[in-house]
């Protein structure tokens, strides 16, 4: 914790309780932009496939694309 986030508590702790609040709702929120159409993007390089667009396993990068229906 920092000592920003200790004196924005000790100062106006209900504001820190929903900054946090927000925080951790945006870090609960799914990052996918697509839910429901397995296997929705390929890898433009190697072909794999898979429902999450936001990077390829075997290529180690961010080169999924959506996939042709």
């Amino acid at each position: 914790m920092s000592i920003l986030t200790s004196f924005k508590k000790l100062v106006d702790p209900e504001a820190a309780r929903l900054e946090e609040a927000e925080r951790k709702a945006e870090r609960e929120r799914p990052k996918r932009e697509h839910a429901g159409d397995g296997n929705a993007f390929v890898c433009k390089i190697c072909g794999y496939r898979s429902d999450d667009r936001s990077w390829c396993p075997t290529c180690l990068a961010d080169t999924m694309v959506a996939a042709k229906k």
